[in-house]
């Protein structure tokens, strides 16, 4: 877990010492969909994947996360490994629509 997850409101070993499980931050609208695609980008092998979905900062806060993730399948000497890199595209989202209801011509 990467320093990055600090302005989500937590703490790296708040999910390395287990103390809090990545799952139960999903919105739980996107929670069926975001570990689905995770479940099948292990089965199929596939190694890259970006998705977005809202996830639940320590106020309580819905924000919008892009992920991109890489999966790396085990090897005789190395177990398998997803790397996950999420970035909070909240206000690019608000701007996103702003900018498509107030379009100048």
């Amino acid at each position: 877990m990467s320093d990055s997850i600090r302005s989500l409101g937590y703490r790296p070993s708040d999910f390395t010492d287990g103390h809090i499980s990545i799952t139960t931050l999903i919105h739980p609208e996107d929670f069926t969909s975001t570990w689905a695609e995770s479940l099948d980008q292990i089965q199929t092998g596939t190694h890259r994947l970006e998705r977005k979905y809202r996830f639940i900062t320590t106020r309580g806060e819905s924000r919008l996360v892009l992920d991109r993730c890489v999966f790396e399948e085990a090897t005789p000497d190395h177990p398998a490994t997803l790397s996950v890199f999420a970035f909070d595209i909240t206000h690019t989202q608000y701007a996103e629509i702003l900018g498509n209801q107030f379009s100048l011509k």
